[in-house]
């Protein structure tokens, strides 16, 4: 059996990555964390 697609939501945020300013997609480290010890990942 597939496992389902689960879709996280997130918000908007200013990040700097290196010597660049933009705007990223960011979510608690804390519910990646939990996704993953539940046996989720990347699709």
């Amino acid at each position: 059996m597939a496992r389902p697609v689960i879709g996280l939501t997130t918000y908007a945020e200013e990040a700097r990555f290196g010597l660049n300013d933009t705007f990223a997609a960011v979510l608690p480290l804390s519910y990646v964390h939990a996704v993953h010890e539940s046996g989720g990942g990347p699709s």
